[in-house]
């Protein structure tokens, strides 16, 4: 609650404060911040361990990125090279066609250091990569985030059982199949 002044709402003085101060005293809201999901794709194929787990990944892209579009929240959406049209459902899947990997002179690190970058209202940074990546590269990954962004990674390992784990400040989701996101994405945000 604070004092009234011109110009404020009359719909949100608190009447009960305002009789027992003798003055206007209005209800004063804090601005909330929205959850900005930032999703960072590795096209790099040295860290994935074949092409279906690198189809895997962006397929998780996809379905992230569908989901968030659906609710109030913003995406962003990024690789080592640029960033993903995600203006709408279609533009996302449409541009999502379009990757292939390639070999990098970077890794997981720089991915994330670009979300940095490219992405600074980010309220939660997923890192999205292959089998290849070592627990110390994502671990690395997480740590050169920003303070205040939710620190997750998902690597795809084609038919491996689904199961989630700490490696430092990151959460990370092993994925090998696309049927586990939505559970394995409860989990990581829970």
């Amino acid at each position: 609650l604070r004092e009234y002044v011109p110009g404020d709402d009359r719909r949100y003085v608190h009447w009960r404060s305002s009789a027992r101060v003798g003055e206007l005293m209005v209800r004063q809201f804090e601005e909330t911040r929205r959850t900005h999901l930032v999703t960072a794709l590795s096209v790099n194929e040295r860290d994935y361990g074949d092409e279906d787990e690198f189809e895997l990944a962006i397929s998780a892209v996809g379905s992230l990125g569908l989901h968030t579009l659906g609710t109030e929240s913003e995406l962003s959406a990024l690789t080592q090279h640029r960033a993903i049209n995600v203006r709408s459902p279609r533009a996302l899947l449409d541009d999502l066609t379009r990757l292939d990997s390639a070999r990098l002179p970077g890794g997981v690190v720089d991915l994330a250091r670009s979300v940095t970058r490219d992405a600074m209202r980010a309220t939660i940074a997923i890192v999205v990569c292959g089998s290849a990546v070592s627990p110390h590269q994502i671990r690395a990954a997480g740590a050169v985030l920003p303070s205040g962004v939710r620190a997750l990674a998902i690597q795809c390992r084609m038919g491996a059982e689904m199961r989630a784990h700490r490696l430092g400040a990151v959460t990370v989701l092993e994925l090998g199949t696309l049927e586990d996101l939505p559970r394995g994405f409860r989990r990581l945000k829970a």
